[in-house]
């Protein structure tokens, strides 16, 4: 089961963050294309809890969309955009050993956010 930690919320195209409880990801939801219409995400507070269903409410489209893998200085990115919301699965390199395997964690944890974000 997907467990969410608290909402770390940003001015910054509306960018909110929780990490993904026992694992080294995180998770991000901010507006995507300078979209200004994100009242979903204006949703999500400062220290809110919430559950991966929660998550239906502001991204409706995500278990219908691709993911495309990357690499950054810093983090393995998974990252889609739908519904105007960017949605990006993040790792520190410092905590995978290679591209490959944090491409398969983060897919792995993808599916199952959205099998939880869907049937909980």
């Amino acid at each position: 089961m997907i467990r969410l930690g608290p909402v770390e919320a940003y001015a910054a195209a509306h960018r909110r963050t929780m990490n993904l409880l026992d694992s080294a990801v995180s998770l991000s939801l901010q507006a995507a294309n300078g979209s200004r219409d994100v009242t979903a995400l204006r949703l999500l507070r400062e220290g809110d809890r919430i559950a991966p269903s929660d998550l239906e409410r502001v991204v409706p489209g995500l278990p219908y969309r691709q993911w495309q893998f990357g690499a950054g200085a810093q983090f393995y990115e998974l990252r889609t955009v739908t519904d105007d919301v960017m949605v990006t699965l993040a790792v520190t390199k410092d905590a995978e050993a290679s591209p490959f395997l944090a491409e398969g964690k983060l897919r792995g944890l993808a599916v199952r956010l959205v099998v939880t974000m869907t049937y909980s």
